[in-house]
């Protein structure tokens, strides 16, 4: 174990830790494990994981975050929910996430079929099913409770975190997270003593009311959020003996012992629990609650998580005692590149990318449609698909190579471009993407179904066009401002629904998606049915009625093989008000649905006009 006591030099401690874990794992005798595979020591001993896992299933909370910190995106987690409600780290669990059960219970068949390639848990959770998890996937189990009670919580925390970041190839990108809580700790000490508070004791809580009876864990100096707050130069005054999980119960009358003790009192509990303890009498007459040093932070603030954890409750205890934390900027890794390459954060961690690149391949429509807006120097892409599911991109087509598929990329052809840089998802490939930032450095967006401005100003980083950037969205802005003016007082008062025919499918595009985005940027209002912030939802003839609007658009692609006919020949569409008004319009697929750039954006905007106004 190793102790982050506050002491000069420990951000390159830190750093150094790291990098010396990974070595360690690195420098142990490989020889067990198959080529592909590294040796890793968890709680369970030595076991070979993948060298580069890209499907990764965990089985804890603070092991997401883990995951999260150091750029990646679990494929399924347990108690996603209490997860979502609880832990509000800066870092957003993707929503493409998948629920695999609970800690205690995990989901095995549905962890299967996400074909993880690494699993991470709990020992003491797992032990029921341990074996049948590693049979799925190699499985790191960690343990978060020393059994010895003079190491604390946040010392096996941060040595699992390193193990974590070994694991995963990672470790310099771990060492920039913990630097950057260090960078956090020393920011709030600064402010402490800044306003001559430093070294003031602290009793750090949980609290709660159930029938009446209000319970308070109040946590000893092994606990996780006891250490941060000493890292920040407070001091612990709660001095009960140590325990396996970190805090010992009182119920409120227990803080009689307390009454006179000056101390900040910080607690987690929840509003209406928080009301409760005011109501109580022994309360009011607490000298800490007299002194105004009952500090509640909220019912969220997360005290058992990693690196991302620790500065969300430093942040939240200063905010309570009313100190302004410093900025810092973004805790997630960042990483020094050599001169000519710059810096660019992305879904995938952190790329060096060439100052100005000028062989730019693409993997995909919307990684086009933006290039190409920007006057980028393309030189691959999938034209094929392109030309299938982009005809209005066919004119500026001229010189560029086709690199395979949008589903499969050719890598000898990308090889052989031999390009500088290379833009795509990693909804699409972030199974692929080691092998291609093997090829050139590779900026990926989290995925299409966000606004599509945010993916056009990420590959506008990525290209160091960002002047050209603003420029082309300023011109959009002041398009949407020419749409608006043209509809009129149509603006506020008509909806629109946006239906694609598929084979086997029927899919609404609600607000979440490329085209639902372009509608909110005109403000265009949806049926009650679609005021939905997602992608898209299924319907079937049955729930026609939820696609009714005062104008519907209809697109789709393989109309030969999908649904088109049986819903427009059905007699329930007759009943729709669009169809009986006759507002029902085709659409260019190729635009309205697989645009996903600024170019198709602007075409739609021109349609909207020209099919409402009738000009």
């Amino acid at each position: 174990m190793f102790d982050f006591r506050r002491r000069p030099g420990l951000y390159a401690l830190a750093a150094l830790l790291i990098l010396l874990t990974f070595a360690s794992v690195q420098a142990q005798d490989t020889s067990a494990c198959v080529a592909g595979f590294q040796p890793v020591t968890d709680a369970m001993g030595e076991k070979c994981v993948p060298e580069n896992p890209q499907r990764i299933v965990t089985l804890e909370w603070t092991y997401t975050e883990d995951l999260l910190a150091l750029g990646i995106q679990p494929v399924g987690m347990a108690d996603i929910d209490g997860y979502s409600e609880w832990v509000k780290i800066p870092v957003a669990l993707d929503a493409s996430v998948a629920d695999v059960g609970t800690r205690n219970e995990p989901n095995l068949e549905v962890i299967a079929g996400l074909n993880p390639d690494m699993i991470i848990g709990v020992a003491f959770r797992l032990t029921e099913n341990y074996d049948e998890l590693s049979a799925i996937a190699p499985t790191l189990v960690f343990n978060p409770y020393p059994d010895d009670l003079s190491v604390s919580q946040y010392d096996e925390m941060m040595s699992t975190f390193t193990t974590i970041g070994a694991a995963v190839n990672r470790a310099d990108e771990g060492s920039q997270v913990l630097a950057h809580m260090e960078a956090t700790y020393d920011a709030a000490e600064a402010a402490l003593e800044a306003v001559g508070r430093s070294g003031e004791p602290f009793i750090l809580s949980q609290g709660w009311t159930t029938d009446n009876l209000s319970t308070f864990r109040l946590f000893t100096d092994n606990a996780m959020g006891v250490h941060i707050l000493e890292q920040i130069g407070l001091e612990n005054a709660w001095d009960a003996a140590p325990q396996l999980y970190g805090f010992t119960e009182i119920g409120i009358e227990g803080f009689a012992d307390l009454r006179d003790e000056a101390f900040n009192f910080f607690y987690v509990a929840q509003e209406s629990d928080n009301a409760l303890f005011a109501e109580s009498p022994l309360w009011s007459s607490l000298t800490f609650v007299q002194q105004e040093r009952a500090y509640w932070m909220g019912g969220d603030v997360w005290l058992f998580g990693g690196p991302l954890s620790a500065e969300l409750l430093v942040d939240t205890v200063l905010t309570a005692m009313g100190i302004e934390l410093p900025a810092l900027e973004t805790a997630q890794a960042t990483i020094e590149c050599e001169a000519g390459f710059r810096a660019v954060a992305h879904a995938m961690g952190t790329s060096c990318v060439v100052e100005d690149p000028q062989r730019v391949v693409v993997l995909d429509t919307g990684e086009l449609d933006n290039a190409l807006a920007l006057g980028a120097p393309v030189i691959g892409a999938p034209t094929g698909d392109t030309l299938r599911y982009q005809a209005y991109l066919s004119g500026q087509l001229e010189g560029i190579a086709d690199t395979g598929t949008i589903s499969e990329p050719n890598f000898e052809a990308i090889l052989a471009l031999a390009p500088d840089l290379i833009l795509g998802s990693k909804q699409r490939y972030e199974a692929i993407y080691d092998q291609l930032s093997q090829i050139a450095p590779t900026v990926l967006t989290e995925s299409l179904r966000v606004p599509w401005q945010d993916n056009f100003l990420l590959h506008a980083e990525a290209l160091n066009m960002n002047a050209k950037a603003e420029q082309v969205l300023a011109e959009y802005d002041a398009h949407i401002v020419e749409v608006q003016a043209a509809l009129g007082d149509a603006l506020d008062t008509t909806t629109v629904s946006v239906i694609r025919f598929r084979p086997g499918q029927v899919r609404l595009y609600l607000k979440s998606s490329y085209i639902g985005y372009i509608l909110q940027d005109i403000g265009l209002q949806r049926p009650p049915a679609q005021d939905q912030d997602v992608f898209s939802s299924e319907i079937s003839i049955e729930q026609m009625q939820d696609a009714d609007a005062d104008y519907i658009f209809v697109t789709g692609y393989d109309v030969e093989d999908s649904e088109r006919d049986t819903f427009l020949n059905s007699p329930l569409w007759q009943t729709l008000g669009a169809v009986q008004n006759a507002r029902v319009y085709d659409v260019n697929d190729d635009i309205w649905i697989a645009g996903l750039g600024v170019q198709g954006a602007n075409l739609v905007l021109d349609d909207l006009v020209t099919i409402i106004t009738g000009e």
